[in-house]
Formats: structure tokens, sequence, C-alpha cells
């Protein structure tokens, strides 16, 4: 009901013209590009695909830079509409969440260490001293009192004293999906092999040209939980439709 006033559609609203007006012409205009868009001809899921994207007159958008920055060629190449990066990003963690950011990837048998990280350091310090004092073995409790200073200075990290983290930088024209749809289950130091393929992934990212399709990027996608990065992908209702059809279709859905 009402579809004529709610473009553009689908759950990212990405399917048509956003021209920011909403007077009944503006509505219209809105709908018509994107209700063709949505019910995109072709004879073929690819051909739809591909042509969503070119109606009426070349990619989105008469209102300005092309969706999500995308040229006719990256639409191609992409086989449709993949969100990606417009500048060089990283992961930013702030200070105060670096901890529980540390204990989620950490196994159950050394998270009371990261929890607990003062604990620890105290507690070597201790026996760093009670080692050198206390007994001859001052080569040992030296031994003993760096190792209390390095895990004072993982503590300071984990408690977020040397401020934010900023990690995993990407280049511009990243594909947001391929990041954000990791499987947070499928990362962690109980499953070194992931981690691996999400660094090398990441490495691979940074090279020139990187697509989503690069042996490396390919890794990534193993471990996702949602691998298919184009975005709204088939939905291809009335390809089999011929031009008439399809316009006598959309003039119906104007009446409701």
């Amino acid at each position: 009901m009402g579809i004529w006033a709610t473009a553009p559609f689908l759950h990212n609203t990405t399917c048509g013209l956003f021209n920011n007006d909403p007077s009944l012409k503006g509505r219209l205009d809105a709908f018509n590009d994107g209700i063709y868009r949505l019910l995109t001809p072709g004879k073929t899921d690819d051909e739809a695909e591909a042509n969503r994207y070119l109606w009426p007159a070349g990619p989105s958008t008469d209102v300005g830079a092309p969706l999500n920055q995308a040229s006719a060629e990256r639409l191609k190449q992409d086989h449709g509409l993949i969100w990606r990066t417009p500048v060089e990003t990283h992961l930013h963690i702030p200070a105060s969440y670096i901890q529980q950011f540390i204990a989620g990837v950490s196994p159950e048998w050394i998270r009371w260490l990261v929890n607990y990280p003062w604990v620890a350091f105290a507690l070597l310090l201790l026996l760093s001293l009670l080692t050198l004092f206390r007994t001859r073995k001052r080569g040992l409790g030296f031994i003993i009192l760096v190792l209390a200073v390095l895990l004072g200075f993982f503590a300071a990290f984990v408690c977020g004293w040397f401020g934010d983290l900023n990690v995993m930088r990407t280049p511009a024209g990243t594909p947001v999906d391929m990041l954000a749809n990791l499987d947070p289950d499928q990362i962690g130091i109980t499953k070194p092999g992931n981690v691996v393929v999400v660094a090398r992934g990441m490495k691979g990212l940074k090279s020139p040209g990187t697509d989503a399709e690069g042996e490396k990027a390919a890794g990534l996608l193993k471990i996702s939980t949602s691998p298919d990065l184009v975005l709204d992908r088939g939905h291809y209702f009335a390809k089999d439709l011929s031009k008439q059809e399809l316009d006598n279709l959309i003039d119906l859905l104007k009446t409701f």
C-alpha cells in the first residue's frame, strides 16, 4: 500500500533515487526510478543484476555523486552494488574497551590474566623481591623481576593507560561487509589458523587493486557469516515481463 510514496526501496534504501523531495512530484520521481530498478528486466539474473544500476541512463544519480561513489565500470566489475569504504579506515578501540576486547578473543584459561592483570604483576613483583633478598639466586630473581616489569606494561596496555587502539588499517575501496560480517566465533587465540587468515587477508587488502575475488581476501569470505558482498542480489521479480507488461504493472501499483 502506498508504494508510490516510499521510494527508495529495499531494507537499505539503495534501490532508487533519493531526491529529498517530499512533494507529490518528488515522490513520484523517486518511485519511477526505484520501481524500474526493483522490477528490473533481463533474460537472466546476471543481466537483470547489471540492468538495475544502468536504468534509464547510467548509474544513479540525478542528485550528485553516484551511489557510494560507484561508477558504471565498478558496478559492472562488482556485478552489482558492493558498499565500499570511501577513505582509508581502521578499527578504533577506545582505551576503556581494550581490556574487554582482548578478553573477548582470549581462551578461558588465560582470560583471568586479562581480567586481573595487576594481581599477576603484584605477585610476580613480590616473588622477585623475595628471591633477590631472601635467597642467593639473584639471577633467577632478576629474571622474575623482568617478567614482572613486562607484565606491568601489559597490564597498563590492557587497562588503556597508553590510549586508544587503532588496528586493521584498510585502504579506500574495501568492501565493508568483508570485515563487518566476519564470524567472531571463528576468530580468536583458540583458532590460530583463522587469525592467520584474517592477518593475511588484511595484508592483501592493503595491496593496490585488491578486489573481493583476491586470493587472500577470499580467505576472509570463508569465515564470514554472509559471504555475498553484493547488496540486494536477487529480487528480480519482473525479469520475464515484456516492456509493456512492466509498464502496465507499474501503472497499476500507483493506484494502491
